[in-house]
């Protein structure tokens, strides 16, 4: 058991919490790494645009989850009114957090989908058959 604000929280219960948004981080990594690899092949500019954008979403995700468990995750009201604030107060606080994650996750979502989009009229744009340097008639 783990002492976190004068709660006992079983290390099962950490687990449970933490491994769904590491593991779509983890998904979210290797899809951008690979597309990424895909666009340097195919020397796609659409292609590395959109990786970009998948990569972007991972990294500052990333460092979100890292400050967010850093401060405690979901327990940290917990932390709070064992320090003596009131729930009231505690709730704020986290709420506060919270929603400051919401908008970091909702703006890289939106990057992202900007640069997917973005990329795949890249992909998709219909280039004109190439013309020869002479002229072609009698």
């Amino acid at each position: 058991m783990v002492n976190i604000g004068g709660i006992e929280v079983s290390p099962g219960q950490i687990v449970i919490a933490v491994v769904p948004s590491i593991l779509f981080l983890v998904v979210l990594g290797v899809s951008g790494w690979i597309l990424f690899r895909l666009s340097r092949q195919r020397q796609s500019r659409g292609l590395y645009l959109m990786s970009l954008g998948f990569l972007i979403k991972t990294v500052v995700d990333g460092i979100w989850e890292i400050f967010y468990w850093s401060l405690g995750g979901p327990f940290y009201v917990f932390t709070l009114i064992h320090q003596g604030m009131s729930i009231a107060q505690a709730s704020a606080a986290s709420a506060i957090i919270t929603w400051t994650g919401e908008g970091v996750t909702f703006a890289t979502l939106a990057i992202m989908v900007a640069l997917i989009i973005y990329g795949a009229t890249l992909i998709t744009q219909i280039i004109p058959p190439r013309t020869l340097d002479a002229p072609i008639g009698p």
